[in-house]
């Protein structure tokens, strides 16, 4: 890890693996949260991502008494290594914007386009394409009120600001993305990858 890397990731805030809101679970993987959405299916689990480090993945769901074999879907919110490494652990169905990324290139997966809304296993997620961070980054709103936004932004204060440039695509990309995000109305929680979650929608700080 460069010296640079390290002082990005020093600027992270991921939440302690528990539950944040009703159903729905962070689990702390090092510097990064994946997620876990409770379905009315007793037992069973959607993720949101699929973490950094395979030992802290077991880990932390040994922690929530979780059975990795309950988790029956993931919704990847892009394919860099910090949201992916974990998918060999686990036989769940797998959702992502069309990539060629090599966590993906032996496994099956269904692809999502913008605006797409569908029915995973009685949620309904629609998806929004937000490429500033990674081309195939994707947010994701589950049932019209919580908004998994990803590495499309950084909260700090209860506002949205840029994510780290340095791990960015296009800063002025993702401006467009949070603007776009914060269009939406309904949003009762805003939930990052690294850094934490705010109750309502998205409010844009300084870009």
């Amino acid at each position: 890890m460069s010296d640079q890397v390290a002082q990005e990731i020093k600027k992270m805030n991921p939440l302690p693996t528990g539950e944040i809101c009703p159903n729905v679970f962070a689990i702390n993987n090092e510097f990064v949260n994946f997620f876990l959405i409770k379905l009315p299916e007793a037992g069973k689990f959607v993720a949101i991502d699929f973490g950094a480090n395979n030992e802290t993945t077991i880990s932390q769901l040994k922690n929530l008494n979780i059975d990795p074999a309950d988790i029956c879907a993931v919704l990847l919110t892009h394919t860099h290594g910090d949201h992916t490494a974990s998918l060999a652990l686990f036989d769940a169905d797998i959702y992502a914007y069309e990539t060629d990324s090599d966590e993906l290139s032996a496994a099956a997966y269904t692809k999502v386009a913008d605006g797409d809304v569908l029915d995973i296993h009685g949620l309904s997620v629609k998806c929004i394409h937000t490429p500033g961070h990674a081309d195939n980054h994707v947010s994701y709103l589950v049932n019209n009120e919580i908004l998994f936004a990803g590495d499309a932004l950084s909260l700090k204060d209860g506002q949205a600001y840029l994510f780290n440039s340095f791990f960015n695509k296009n800063d002025d990309m993702q401006k467009e993305d949070i603007r776009k995000l914060s269009e939406i109305a309904g949003v009762k929680y805003v939930i990052s990858s690294h850094y934490g979650y705010v109750d309502g929608s998205v409010v844009v700080g300084a870009l």
